[in-house]
C-alpha cells in the first residue's frame, strides 16, 4: 500500500466477517488516499483503490505477517478469491 495512504476515519470497516462489502464505504474510498480494514477469522486485509492501475487492492496479511497483495477489477471477486484461499475450511 501506498505510505501516503491514511486510514478512512469511520467505524465501518469495507468488508465485515461474512465477506459482505459495504459499498458505501467502497464509494468513498475509491479515487481517494484512503483505505479500509478487511477483518477476519484468519486473516486481515487492508484495501484501497489503486488509482495508477484501476483497480482494487487488498493485502492479505496472516499472524501478524506480510502474506500477498491481490489486485482486480471488482471487489467481489477478489473477496471471493480470497476467501476461498485463506479461510481455514
Amino acid at each position: 500500500m501506498p505510505v501516503h495512504f491514511i486510514e478512512l476515519p469511520y467505524d465501518d470497516t469495507i468488508i465485515d466477517f461474512d465477506g459482505n462489502i459495504n459499498l458505501e464505504i467502497a464509494d468513498k474510498i475509491k479515487h481517494t488516499t484512503y483505505f479500509s480494514r478487511y477483518p477476519d477469522f484468519d486473516f486481515q486485509g487492508i484495501v484501497w483503490w489503486h488509482d495508477e492501475l484501476g483497480y482494487w487492492a487488498i493485502q492479505i496479511q496472516k499472524i501478524g505477517a506480510y502474506r500477498e497483495t491481490i489486485l482486480g477489477a471488482y471487489l467481489d471477486e477478489i473477496v471471493n478469491a480470497i476467501r476461498s484461499r485463506f479461510e481455514t475450511k
